[in-house]
């Protein structure tokens, strides 16, 4: 068996080595070739690969046609929307991604975020960067324990954004089409249309998973993500 793990150049880690390692122990015969997109021998060794590991590379029929002994995909992260599975399902390659990664990263993240904003840190970096130190610099604002956040997609990520902020004193509302109204309240969390939560919301955050349907800016729902 022949791996292939690649990525665009600039996506690309610095040491595969964990990676390999793990390959070698569950598929000891196994040959683990790292190769960037892009380069003059990637599509040869695509031609080779009975398996490659991606995180970014946009997978669709114009590669899958180059990739002829390929049988599966995994894709080093948790989404999978630069993957076109229908052509995956042509070509018989099955499709293997990490379930749970980085939920509480993200989580902390979109918090760490919201607090700067809310706090203005970027507009007090500004004036210190050119030597004015001022707190009258920026508007004061409420503590956000005074604050009403919306969160656009309630998966995992959405769950756990909406505890670390309900920790801070938010009352949080939660727009998902497939969540539960029984769902969100377990979560102590609101359930509302996007209508009521942008009346609502003081801060909005936005983990909605990329479907077709959230790419209609201004339609049926608010922002691509």
């Amino acid at each position: 068996m022949r791996v292939l793990i690649s990525d665009y150049k600039e996506q690309m880690e610095a040491d595969y080595s964990l990676t390999i390692h793990k390959l070698k122990e569950l598929l000891p015969d196994c040959e683990v070739v790292v190769e960037p997109y892009g380069t003059k021998t990637f599509f040869s060794e695509l031609e080779k690969a009975d398996g490659m590991i991606t995180a970014f590379l946009l997978v669709e029929e114009d590669l899958l046609l180059k990739a002829p002994k390929l049988k599966c995909i995994s894709q080093n992260s948790a989404g999978y929307s630069n993957v076109d599975l229908k052509a995956l399902e042509k070509h018989s390659v099955a499709l293997c991604h990490i379930r749970e990664y980085c939920t509480r990263e993200v989580a902390e993240h979109a918090i760490s975020l919201m607090l700067a904003l809310n706090h203005n840190l970027k507009k007090y970096d500004e004036s210190v960067q050119s030597n004015v130190w001022s707190y009258q610099i920026a508007p004061a604002e409420r503590t956000i324990n005074h604050k009403t956040l919306a969160i656009f997609g309630f998966g995992k990520i959405g769950r756990q954004t909406a505890s670390l902020a309900q920790a801070l004193g938010m009352q949080v509302l939660a727009v998902d089409p497939y969540v539960s109204k029984e769902d969100a309240a377990q979560c102590k969390v609101d359930l509302c249309d996007n209508e009521e939560a942008l009346k609502k919301a003081d801060i909005i955050i936005n983990h909605m998973a990329l479907r077709s349907e959230e790419r209609r800016v201004g339609k049926e729902c608010v922002c691509e993500c």
